[in-house]
């Protein structure tokens, strides 16, 4: 008997992933091509790609990858040891290395888009000799790793931010404390290709955001996550430091468009005084902790900004009765997405050319907010989004709530029973396109209605629901079964895209029968419109080797 095409991609995966000596396991892919040939043209394709340390002695293993085109990355420690000539390296998508990437290693490398450089095995005396003046010659990522808050001496720092002169597009600094001379960029030249620029639980220096923000002319994307400032001057919070810098910087006024801040604490007077800063500000992502706010919130000033398009904030405000962030935002504003948490907020009325519009709250707030959300009946707004605190607490939506929105075309819940999904699918609301269930939780319900109401919807284009509690009620009514997902194909000639959990109730022994195959192919046939179906488990892969044939995703 044959193997299932799913047990011998298990079987050769976990060969890839944990193999001990490469001309054993070249050999043996040898054998195996041999075997069968709709193996080759259905497994060999779908194995992940592996992650490989560079040896000399791997070179034939690499150059029989190649041949049968099978991607793979490669993590280099020693640069001196990689010898390209005999490495087909148009196959090395991530270059990790602890020493100097040099422009005719660049070169060399045609389609890795990401460079690590880990700091704690870097070459430093290699650093030193590195010729700067030779920019390379495309864009890509550059990330350094720091393991550890270690402080590098200056002459060892310098040649590290060298970097900079280099045309990296994204520069990621994660993990230490780093510092550099206020007026290295002044000496060094202005550089022209760094657009991203990201800080990770690092301990920072004033003067390097000063010199940073100075020196990077093109910087257009900034990220600040969990970090620490160096000998702090005064009693402010390290984040509220930075962005002082931020908002005198030129490169804020000039060229940043997206602001990203993850930090534990900040004023809210500090946030207020950013969004008004003269800037081209256009996303704008805040995820803080605590926001404290001083002074009576009466006093606080009005946010008047025309330039943020895309706003996140996420946060936790002591209730104060009368006072909701979204109270100091002008009607003047230009805010087409909105992602904002609980207690931040009471009504959306200034926003009114809002396009998108994703909402986190309690389960005591939610259904009224939902409710109070598409009742604007914004003719812009058609994407909602509605979250839980609780990522299994349920949200009640109704068909009338839906229905209460003309214009709605995306909706997003993070967990529904089977009834009220049913109801919202039944009442094939004429404008909703995309529907999806990040969590179904039944509840003694019958699925197979769900089904069903899938068949008669003429509108969803969509329809996806991400995972389904089976534990909460192991009734068979509560189980999707492939041929109610068959019933879907053969009535429903609207939808596109299609995700549901479907699982074999008989263990993994399950055989697909000629019967079933025979009937999807019949459905497949006749059914132009599908383009995916997502959610079977592993017992059907010859059914999912039916949707490859007709070119489905799956």
């Amino acid at each position: 008997m044959m193997l299932p095409h799913f047990i011998v991609l298990s079987i050769l995966q976990n060969i890839f992933e944990n193999y001990q000596d490469s001309s054993s396991v070249k050999s043996f892919f040898k054998q195996f091509l041999l075997i069968n040939k709709s193996w080759n043209q259905f497994i060999i394709p779908k194995l992940n790609s592996p992650k490989f340390t560079y040896i000399n002695s791997h070179v034939p293993l690499f150059q029989f990858l190649d041949k049968y085109n099978i991607r793979y990355e490669l993590e280099v420690w020693e640069n001196d040891k990689f010898n390209s000539e005999l490495y087909p390296t148009d196959r090395i998508i991530t270059f990790t290395s602890d020493s100097l990437i040099s422009n005719q290693l660049v070169e060399t490398l045609p389609n890795v888009q990401v460079f690590n450089c880990n700091t704690t095995r870097l070459d430093w005396s290699f650093l030193k000799s590195y010729d700067s003046s030779k920019s390379l010659k495309k864009d890509m990522s550059l990330r350094f790793l720091f393991n550890g808050e270690r402080e590098y001496s200056l002459d060892r720092q310098l040649p590290l931010y060298q970097l900079f002169d280099c045309k990296f597009q994204w520069v990621d600094i994660k993990n230490g404390l780093v510092d550099l001379p206020f007026n290295y960029f002044k000496s060094n030249g202005n550089n022209q290709s760094v657009k991203v620029l990201k800080f990770d639980n690092a301990t920072i220096t004033l003067s390097l955001i000063s010199s940073l923000l100075e020196g990077l002319v093109s910087l257009e994307t900034l990220e600040l996550s969990d970090i620490k400032v160096q000998n702090p001057p005064t009693e402010l919070t390290p984040i509220e430091l930075v962005i002082e810098r931020i908002m005198k910087s030129k490169a804020f006024r000039e060229t940043i468009t997206i602001l990203k801040i993850h930090t534990e604490q900040c004023q809210i007077e500090s946030v207020i005084e950013l969004m008004n800063s003269n800037s081209l500000l256009v996303t704008l992502e805040l995820r803080i902790n605590t926001i404290s706010i001083n002074n009576p919130h009466h006093l606080l000033p009005l946010i008047n900004n025309r330039t943020i398009e895309s706003l996140t904030i996420h946060a936790f405000v002591k209730f104060i009765p009368g006072f909701t962030f979204t109270n100091l935002i002008t009607d003047e504003n230009n805010i087409k997405s909105l992602d904002i948490s609980n207690g931040l907020y009471r009504n959306l009325h200034q926003f009114s050319v809002l396009q998108s519009i994703s909402i986190r709250s309690n389960n005591d707030l939610v259904d009224s907010i939902i409710g109070s959300s598409l009742e604007m009946n914004l003719p812009s707004l058609t994407k909602f989004k509605f979250d839980g605190y609780g990522s299994y607490d349920l949200i009640h939506i109704s068909a009338a709530m839906l229905q209460s929105n003309n214009y709605i075309q995306h909706l997003e819940l993070s967990a529904l029973s089977i009834n009220f999904t049913t109801a919202l699918i039944a009442c094939n609301h004429a404008s909703l396109k995309y529907l999806k269930i990040s969590i179904l939780k039944p509840l003694g319900e019958d699925i197979s209605k769900l089904m069903l109401s899938l068949h008669t919807n003429t509108n969803l284009l969509q329809f996806r629901i991400s995972k389904i509690l089976w534990y909460l009620d192991n009734t068979l009514n509560s189980f999707p079964t492939i041929e109610q997902l068959f019933d879907i194909l053969q009535h429903n000639h609207t939808l596109t895209h299609l995700h549901i959990p479907i699982k074999s109730t008989d263990g993994p022994f399950t055989q697909v029968s000629q019967a079933q195959l025979t009937r999807c192919k019949n459905i497949l046939d006749t059914n132009q419109s599908i383009c995916y179906v997502g959610g079977l488990d592993y017992t059907y892969q010859p059914i999912k080797q039916l949707f490859d044939l007709y070119l489905i995703n799956n």
